[in-house]
């Protein structure tokens, strides 16, 4: 499993965990709430795109076999998904405050298959 060393010695693993942790205060949010909307943010990518878009992508390109109606159903998620992104953007640039976050940069990565493979 893939890890970084922190300065202490102790071993982080998990993407956005290592994010996270090289990430500077403008990336992880400069507020307490701006930093739980980061995570939250990240939390929703992790549980909610990422399965739709691997779920639509990965039998697309012939890398897993999955029944159609299954392949459809992330495909709906997916979509589901993109329109809470829409909703929330329609007023904002960034998905957290007024600047690039990790947020916007973990949330932008999960959609990339999407957009690299099927749309």
């Amino acid at each position: 499993m893939p890890a970084l060393e922190a300065k202490n010695g102790d071993a982080l693993f998990e993407s956005n965990a290592i994010a996270y942790y090289v990430a500077n205060d403008q990336l992880r949010g400069k507020t307490a709430l701006e930093q739980a909307q980061v995570v939250q943010w990240l939390s929703f990518s992790d549980n909610e795109l990422l399965p739709s878009v691997l779920g639509w992508v990965f039998p697309t390109l012939n890398i897993i076999d999955v029944p159609k109606p299954q392949a459809e159903r992330s495909r709906q998620d997916l979509q589901r998904a993109l329109d809470v992104l829409n909703n929330v953007l329609l007023s904002k640039t960034y998905l957290v405050g007024e600047r690039i976050t990790l947020a916007d940069i973990v949330v932008a990565c999960s959609l990339l298959p999407a957009y690299q493979f099927v749309s």
